[in-house]
């Protein structure tokens, strides 16, 4: 059940409850199906490691901040209002994280997830052929050269930024699905959604999901490919989408973006004004006329950098859980016979484990016993009736969580050009990360977790290192202080 009131709270959030539920909307029926969740979610707790991950603490730490924020900003009557804002965007990691234990409960998630972002792409679509300015779906937005229709969704993907951010995190995500020497399935199920979601990021416009667009491309591409092979492939497609008018007939250029370096000046000096607390959970625009267009500044400023803080906690623990699950050990050292431990643990760093319990594979008699009962619940990646054995698991483990790499790479180069640092597919993609994780420490093939002592040291290291590069970069271009 928990499974399924997760699935039915994300499908809800992404399309709107006023798509899902009409006129009963107004009910906030999404609260309800939430604490439902919730409720269904505590059984699934147990073995879950939740109170092991940063993620967590993180997300209590961030939960405080906004609060605060809000609070020390004089409206003490809108503490409340920003804390309850906060939450559902949040919640989401931990419903994947203890109800999503499969293989299959990923996939499943991923479907909706995608169906979300193509029915708002054949929404607008429609809008589109129709004329129909006045859609929801659609932002007609003036140009220096006259305007642009632009798509978007509804909810927290209101902007066609956000809606072209979501999708290029999905994209990675949808190769769940891939299966190899399956070139129908592949077609039906990986291909064909994927041309979908990027005909749906074309028609948002979005520059900044064009640049994204251009690190999945290298971040995907450069085991196989090589990264200066992958460089130049972005680079071609770079002049490619150019060509055909993905930015919808805007530069992508510095010049272009001067508006947003004076919003990004005027963040790090509200930074320097209120550097504890920020000046308020999303209050940046009370002090500037526009939003910072990035998701560093804007957080730090709105939230302090105590608040930012706890957010670089929580999206530097899930890059790195991802990137680490995603390593491949040296070798697989044969111990017996039947008895395989992965060998070379060190290619994870000096935080790798020191010793592994032997993994027993099943003998032929014991593994057709198990296939005559069909579906093994305890094999997170039995899809039908057939065992995989230690080392394919670790290598899917190895392949998915390789995929959320990408999908990071992705949605925080676009977050780079966007000011959602709270944006609920932020925390899906981080809840896929640990479902992953959990599943890999299930089977004893992820890798170390990330103790709380360091992830705090490297969370402030980066920290500061963020603020810096932005200061960095207004001053290579003389704008710091000219907002």
């Amino acid at each position: 059940m928990g499974l399924f009131f997760t699935l039915f709270f994300v499908f809800t959030a992404y399309l709107g409850p006023e798509t899902v539920f009409g006129s009963f909307a107004e009910y906030h029926v999404e609260i309800v199906i939430a604490l439902i969740t919730m409720f269904f979610s505590v059984f699934s707790a147990e073995g879950s490691g939740t109170f092991r991950l940063p993620q967590t603490y993180a997300i209590i730490g961030l939960s405080c901040a906004v609060f605060i924020s809000v609070l020390m900003s004089g409206w003490a009557g809108g503490a409340p209002v920003a804390f309850l804002d906060f939450i559902p965007n949040s919640m989401p990691f931990f419903f994947v994280l203890l109800n999503c234990r499969k293989k299959s409960h990923l996939q499943m998630l991923v479907t909706v997830l995608v169906y979300a972002a193509l029915f708002t792409t054949y929404k607008a679509y429609v809008a589109i052929q129709a004329n129909d300015l006045e859609s929801p779906y659609l932002l007609n937005m003036n140009t220096d050269d006259g305007h642009i229709i632009r798509i978007r969704g509804l909810s927290f993907i209101s902007d066609p930024n956000d809606f072209a951010q979501f999708i290029v995190g999905l994209i990675p995500c949808v190769f769940f699905f891939w299966k190899k020497k399956r070139f129908l399935t592949n077609l039906l199920m990986v291909y064909v959604p994927v041309a979908g979601l990027i005909y749906g990021m074309f028609l948002t416009h979005s520059r900044g999901a064009m640049m994204a667009l251009l690190v999945v491309v290298i971040v995907a591409g450069r085991k196989k490919l090589g990264v200066v092979p992958s460089i130049v492939g972005a680079v071609l497609l770079f002049v490619g989408l150019s060509a055909i008018g993905w930015s919808g007939g805007r530069d992508v250029s510095a010049s272009q973006g001067e508006d947003r370096m004076g919003a990004w000046s005027r963040g790090l000096e509200l930074i320097r004004q209120y550097p504890l607390f920020g000046v308020g959970y999303k209050r940046f625009v009370d002090h500037y006329y526009i939003t910072a267009h990035n998701s560093i500044v804007v957080c730090a400023a709105e939230i302090g950098m105590i608040g930012f803080f706890f957010w670089v906690l929580f999206v530097f623990s899930s890059v790195r859980d991802a990137a680490v699950n995603s390593i491949d050990p040296d070798a697989v050292v044969k111990v017996k016979d039947e008895d395989l431990v992965p060998a070379g643990m060190m290619a994870y760093g000096a935080a790798a484990v020191s010793a592994r319990e032997p993994v027993v594979l099943k003998d032929a008699s014991e593994q057709a016993r198990e296939k005559r009962k069909g579906f093994s619940l305890k094999n997170p990646f039995a899809d039908t009736d057939d065992e995989v054995d230690k080392v394919a698991e670790a290598k899917e483990i190895r392949r998915l969580s390789g995929l959320m790499v990408v999908s990071f790479a992705g949605f925080l180069t676009a977050g780079w050009f966007l000011s959602r640092s709270y944006i609920m597919p932020l925390f899906v993609n981080a809840g896929i990360v640990a479902a992953i994780g959990r599943m890999g420490r299930a089977k004893g093939v992820s890798g170390p977790e990330f103790e709380m002592p360091r992830a705090m040291k490297m969370a402030l290291i980066t920290s500061v290192a963020l603020i810096t590069l932005v200061y960095t970069i207004l001053r290579m271009n003389g704008i710091f202080g000219k907002s």
